[in-house]
């Protein structure tokens, strides 16, 4: 009986620092995009892109669901003189489900790689100058993308992390809205809390 409860106790102390890393958790972060839509016709855009996430820390593995959001006005390069109301508006967003694996380093240090499977919504709304000719280019759609995810997290707390990374998503071809294929160049920091 003494030999089991020895076995149990030392047993806990062994897990109970991995058992306190895991859990639900939430995490908030502020990010700088850059999408550009692998068409010569139109400038890439940049600007903020808040992203909010939600997820279960298993340890060295986390699994997620974020939902990421981009609102960007710009100008079609085939013209440089559109006027305020020929600018066109992209209003796109991204909900994805990310895999990442922690690297324990024995610190309060963790960097991280991860993949993300993304349903990724583009619109588009705006005028085009091509041949001395105004037209229209308007669409909206929604493809499958995939990206990568590198980084690192500092524990604060036992609960509370700060968290730095870069996300790199390939958007897919969105054919109707002009062939456009986006690529995203992110940098985010934000806070994870793990309940």
């Amino acid at each position: 009986m003494k030999k089991a409860l020895l076995v149990s106790t030392l047993s806990l102390a062994l897990i109970a620092p991995v058992m306190a890393q895991q859990g639900f958790y939430i995490q908030g972060d502020l990010g700088y995009s850059s999408l550009k839509f692998g068409n010569n016709k139109i400038k890439k855009s940049t600007g903020f892109s808040p992203r909010l996430s939600a997820g279960y820390n298993f340890g060295d593995v986390r699994l997620a669901v974020d939902y990421t959001g981009y609102n960007y006005k710009n100008k079609y390069k085939s013209n440089k003189n559109v006027s305020k109301k020929d600018r066109y508006i992209d209003i796109n967003r991204s909900f994805g489900l990310s895999a990442i694996y922690d690297f324990d380093m024995g610190s309060a240090i963790k960097p991280y790689v991860g993949a993300r499977l993304a349903l990724n919504h583009l619109k588009l709304d705006g005028k085009k100058i091509s041949s001395n000719k105004k037209e229209t280019i308007k669409g909206s759609s929604s493809k499958l993308g995939l990206g990568v995810v590198v980084g690192a997290s500092y524990s604060l707390t036992k609960k509370l992390d700060l968290d730095v990374g870069y996300h790199y998503n390939r958007w897919g071809k969105f054919k109707s809205i002009d062939n456009v294929k986006p690529i995203s160049h992110e940098f985010s920091t934000g806070l994870r809390y793990t309940f």
